[in-house]
């Protein structure tokens, strides 16, 4: 296994990806947005639906359309 940046976990996402390609870990994104790291883990394994809100943190945090989040949020590897 790998441990480059964003590679030492056994799930991929897109979303995961894009977290770490503006430079955050998972950790400090979630803190960013408000959110607890479990909630960014569950949507990247799809263990739960993201909710409206969700999305609009997380949005923010990336600084992308909530479309285009909401996309990498349904989209899997």
């Amino acid at each position: 296994m790998s441990y480059q940046l964003g590679k030492n976990i056994i799930y991929d996402h897109p979303l995961k990806r894009e977290i770490y390609k503006q430079g955050y870990t998972v950790e400090a994104f979630a803190d960013k947005c408000g959110l607890h790291r479990k909630t960014i883990i569950d949507i990247c394994k799809k263990q739960t639906r993201t909710r409206g809100d969700t999305i609009f943190l997380l949005s923010k945090g990336l600084n992308m359309p909530y479309e285009k989040v909401e996309k990498l949020c349904r989209m899997s590897k």
